[in-house]
């Protein structure tokens, strides 16, 4: 922000005197990162609103922010995938939003393609999925939600690509100040089970598994196709992906905030793959609904049945009105325990409502029902 104030005292007899101030934004050409290292940052002086009072009622003013320009990646690199998070020192705020580069002065950090917003002391994550976006560098915006936010660390990881056959991968460190990981898996058609193996260390470990059908997501958006954060410090996560074909996916590790930054911490991925999509842990007596988790949830629950024989199944989502909102599945299934995911979309795509819905499944003779609840 560039702010001028003329005859702050009023010793200039005028015959306008509301015309003093004039404030205009620029921005400066934002550092370029190295890819897979971090920054300390300070970021903008002041809040994310320092110098809005001296600007012009008919200027449009946005968000003031700290800027950094991530590397790109030329086709054929290996890179589908490239995380970066932002986290700050201490409990305090920021947020980060996503920017195509520019290196126009006037013309930096306006139109956001994608933006992620937690709270206090919370880890910010922003995915490019290079197979839809363009190879390019993008720049990222990070806003000091409050003045007290003092400094914060900006991370960047490519993503590695790993064999989907190989049932371990690792171990992997996260040192002190690095803060995100990101492992592309090429997965076939079935069940999978990524088992986050805590090696050494008292990191709060989190991770969420992205798909390829977004260029830009956030951290929020990660828990669409499965995430795992809530187990504590040191301890194992754990996250189910049922693909219908064959899918490129990106899990993403990260800590999950500030208390976080100081620790290190090495972890294993460990890929347990069924291709029938059948969990086979033990036999099934009796074909059954069981429960969906987690219930209430934000943006998608897993909802998990059980076969005693082969059967045509239908698992559908309906609102309290009786109306039909999504088809989970519907066909032949394999006697054993399944997870579907609800992403919390209807037919069309749309978000549905935060609210009570009904899973309704059938199988042969069997008719069952259970309540989901959807949060905001």
């Amino acid at each position: 922000m560039l702010s001028l104030l003329l005859d702050p005292s009023g010793l200039v007899p005028e015959l306008d005197e509301l015309n003093n101030t004039y404030g205009a934004q620029w921005s400066w050409l934002p550092d370029t990162m190295t890819a897979n290292t971090s920054q300390w940052r300070r970021g903008q002086i002041g809040g994310p609103l320092a110098g809005w009072e001296y600007c012009l009622p008919e200027e449009y003013v946005y968000f003031d922010c700290d800027g950094v320009r991530l590397p790109s990646f030329a086709p054929g690199s290996g890179v589908d995938f490239a995380a970066v998070a932002v986290t700050p020192r201490d409990t305090t705020d920021v947020d980060a939003a996503l920017f195509s580069p520019t290196n126009s002065s006037d013309a930096g950090f306006e139109t956001s393609l994608e933006e992620s917003f937690w709270g206090k002391g919370a880890t910010e994550l922003l995915l490019c999925n290079y197979t839809l976006a363009a190879r390019t560098s993008y720049d990222v915006g990070i806003t000091r939600v409050s003045e007290d936010t003092t400094s914060y660390v900006v991370d960047h990881a490519s993503g590695g690509v790993r064999n989907p056959s190989l049932p371990v991968h690792g171990p992997f460190t996260l040192a002190a100040s690095r803060t995100v990981q990101v492992h592309q898996f090429a997965l076939p058609v079935g069940r999978h089970v990524f088992h986050l193996r805590n090696m050494s260390g008292t990191v709060d470990w989190a991770m969420a598994l992205y798909d390829a059908e977004r260029p830009f997501q956030n951290r929020s958006q990660g828990e669409e196709r499965g995430w795992s954060w809530e187990n504590g410090a040191g301890q194992d996560e754990e996250v189910v992906f049922v693909a219908a074909q064959p899918t490129l996916v990106a899990l993403v590790v990260y800590k999950t905030g500030s208390s976080e930054l100081a620790k290190s911490g090495s972890y294993q991925i460990e890929l347990n793959t069924n291709p029938t999509g059948v969990d086979d842990s033990g036999p099934v007596a009796a074909t059954r609904l069981s429960s969906s988790f987690p219930n209430p949830f934000t943006s998608s629950a897993a909802v998990r049945f059980e076969l005693a024989h082969r059967a045509d199944v239908a698992v559908e989502v309906y609102d309290v009105r009786g109306a039909r909102v999504r088809t989970l599945a519907r066909g032949l299934h394999e006697p054993g325990r399944h997870s579907l995911t609800w992403d919390g979309r209807d037919e069309t795509g749309g978000r549905a409502p935060a609210g009570v819905y009904l899973v309704r499944m059938s199988a042969g003779g069997y008719h069952g029902q259970q309540k989901l609840v959807r949060v905001e």
